[in-house]
């Protein structure tokens, strides 16, 4: 809180500075060099050393903050996507689901007839490689294709 309690001046002198950051940073360090002994009271080096370890300190913490908020995003991101995949499993588990029909005999007669041709259908494949070489399924061959018009 102490660091945040001076956003607000900051942030108007932010407002009302030409060239964004780098006008703010000028003027900074202007109001230093005018209103302290900040750059006659120390050498160059250590004038220079407690700039950058103020700015590194603060890099740190923002790149702190980016990781967190990056590591918090993929978190969330792997969250929105194990809840999308339960989704789609749910959905396929649904559509895969076995329904249970009533149907007369008639239609139960002519769907076994189905699941046999189909059945039958699949097998024609190596049943033709099989009979490129083999004069008894050859025969064989041309009852099933008889037998599928």
């Amino acid at each position: 809180m102490s660091e945040e309690k001076f956003d607000g001046m900051f942030l108007g002198m932010a407002e009302q500075c030409e060239g964004g950051i780098m006008g703010l940073m000028d003027s900074f360090f202007g109001f230093l060099g005018r209103k302290s002994d900040f750059y006659t009271g120390a050498t160059q080096e250590k004038v220079e050393k407690m700039v950058l370890d103020a700015v590194r300190k603060h890099h740190k913490v923002a790149a702190q903050k980016l990781a967190e908020e990056k590591k918090s995003k993929e978190m969330a991101e792997k969250r929105r996507q194990e809840r999308i995949a339960k989704e789609n499993a749910a959905a396929a588990s649904e559509r895969s689901a076995p329904k249970i029909v009533e149907v007369t005999d008639e239609e139960a007669e002519a769907i076994e007839k189905a699941n046999a041709r189909k059945k039958l259908m699949q097998l024609v494949p190596k049943i033709q490689e099989v009979t490129r070489r083999s004069p008894m399924m050859r025969k064989l061959m041309k009852m099933m294709k008889r037998m599928k018009r």
